[in-house]
């Protein structure tokens, strides 16, 4: 790449960079769950090495056979650290979100895209849903750019580059396994079109069929890839069996009770969407009436529609859904956007208007999702009282939500419930089902805080999801003891 083409990436990495700064800033903690839970293991494996055993979660598989399948991630995390927990945390998840919107822009410009800072800058405000998840510390960002430069690697035919970043994935995130999806789906599109698949504009290309489609490089190197990255780990091999279950029956295929692996409701599927959603509808109106698509094109409007059909039945898959929704709707309308150019000068300046009025309304609405869901730092006061005051080992009782919030200052003491319920419900099912019954408000009979899991300490929030647990302690108010309390939090002691 030439000197200017370097000034255009970094002038959108920087873009990028301070719009998602402004939105940390809004908050002084780390947003949403999930980012406490990573940046003190990043601490500890500095401190520690690689961790051995997860001890922190008495109800989990984890406490059995732990392997840390985002060791990768937790390693990128350790120079932030530096900084301060909670100051590197923020200053990670904003170069990893302006780093996936950079990739994005880098990756349309590499394929001659017409307006390519316009989409990404259109993709970045979307959906306030998909910028919130970005704001969170999580491995979601550098694995959707590196599935970003996976499509380009798989179109220019770069066989070992795609086997070094499924490497690289593998050891960072267990969504690997939707790389392997999109370069299957690549491979099998590609040996359609070189067998003589006929496009509309008549052109076909060499007729190799469908001989080697197993020997192919584009497969062979990825496996290659993964195979290393599985083997060359520090826990394996439990890695591999902790791998598969996190995709065959904790996330892409069998989440039960985690709220953001399950579906949309209508409303929110389309409020979440209406932006990718109309730009789908007019592109798909103008293939019809073009009745032209290029190879490319057919690739991403054929993961478009796995993805949405994926997205009906978990939301998580909106991650995915986006990113690769507006590759196919940039490439589309490219001669759409061209011939109204043509006709109406005013169509760019309007465009670009609207897009900043938009982006500013949508910035509105994250800020106030942000607000609206950052509760764990209201138990802060309450957090530092158990950890002075717990002896280090003592187990608490809690609603697993809290789970990350308390491990990032209490890392002395062990859990119950946390980093994933469908881990509990997979170590003792008749148990968990009995947790989730308390939650509700189901009465199992007798003190099932206290027989079942024989804690030292309770800690319960005074918040709705709590509700039904304080009104279990209440009817078995013999068995505790309050020790601390204060607007936001209860902690009681165990007798």
């Amino acid at each position: 790449m030439g000197k200017r083409e370097w000034l255009f990436i970094c002038g959108a990495f920087f873009f990028f960079a301070i719009f998602i700064a402004g939105m940390q800033l809004s908050v002084p903690e780390i947003i949403g769950y999930d980012g406490w839970l990573h940046i003190k293991t990043a601490e500890l494996i500095k401190e520690q090495g690689f961790l051995q055993a997860f001890p922190w979660t008495t109800e989990s598989i984890l406490a059995d056979r732990y392997a840390d399948i985002q060791a990768l991630f937790h390693v990128i995390l350790i120079p932030f650290t530096a900084f301060g927990l909670i100051p590197g945390a923020k200053i990670a998840s904003v170069l990893f979100a302006a780093a996936l919107f950079t990739v994005f822009y880098w990756l349309l410009r590499s394929k001659n895209a017409a307006y390519p800072f316009f989409w990404t800058a259109l993709f970045a405000f979307s959906s306030v849903d998909f910028l919130y998840r970005l704001m969170e510390l999580r491995a979601t960002a550098l694995a959707l750019s590196l599935l970003l430069l996976t499509f380009y690697c798989l179109e220019n035919k770069k066989f070992w580059q795609v086997g070094v970043i499924t490497l690289i994935y593998t050891w960072l995130y267990p969504g690997v396994a939707i790389q392997w999806g999109v370069i299957v789906v690549f491979v099998v599109l590609d040996s359609l079109f070189q067998s003589g698949f006929q496009n509309k504009s008549g052109n076909s290309l060499p007729k190799t069929g469908w001989k080697g489609f197993f020997q192919n490089k584009l497969l062979l190197f990825p496996a290659l890839g993964s195979v290393i990255g599985f083997v060359a780990h520090p826990d394996f091999p439990k890695n591999i069996s902790l791998f598969l279950i996190q995709v065959f029956k904790v996330n892409l295929l069998g989440n039960l009770y985690n709220l953001e692996w399950k579906a949309w409701p209508f409303f929110e599927l389309l409020r979440n969407n209406w932006v990718i959603f109309v730009l789908l509808a007019i592109g798909s109106a103008y293939l019809f009436r073009t009745r032209k698509i290029t190879r490319g094109g057919s690739y991403y409007l054929l993961l478009t529609i796995i993805f949405f059909v994926w997205m009906l039945k978990t939301r998580r898959m909106h991650e995915y859904f986006l990113p690769i929704a507006f590759l196919f709707a940039s490439y589309q309308l490219a001669g759409l956007l061209a011939s109204l150019k043509a006709k109406m000068r005013f169509i760019a300046p309007l465009a670009v208007s609207l897009l900043i009025v938009f982006g500013i309304f949508q910035l509105i609405a994250l800020n106030t999702a942000i607000r609206n869901n950052h509760i764990l730092p209201w138990y802060y006061e309450g957090a530092q009282w158990l950890s002075e005051n717990a002896k280090a080992g003592e187990l608490v009782f809690i609603n697993g939500y809290t789970f990350n919030y308390l491990f990032f200052y209490s890392p002395q003491l062990r859990f119950t419930h946390g980093v994933d319920l469908t881990y509990a419900g997979l170590k003792d099912h008749l148990r968990f089902e009995r947790y989730i019954g308390m939650l509700q408000g189901k009465d199992p009979g007798y003190n099932a805080i206290k027989m079942d899991y024989r804690p030292d300490w309770v800690f319960v929030g005074k918040i709705k999801q709590d509700v039904e647990l304080f009104k279990l302690i209440s009817r078995y108010k013999g068995d505790f003891e309050l020790a601390y309390e204060d607007e936001s939090v209860g902690v009681l002691r165990v007798r």
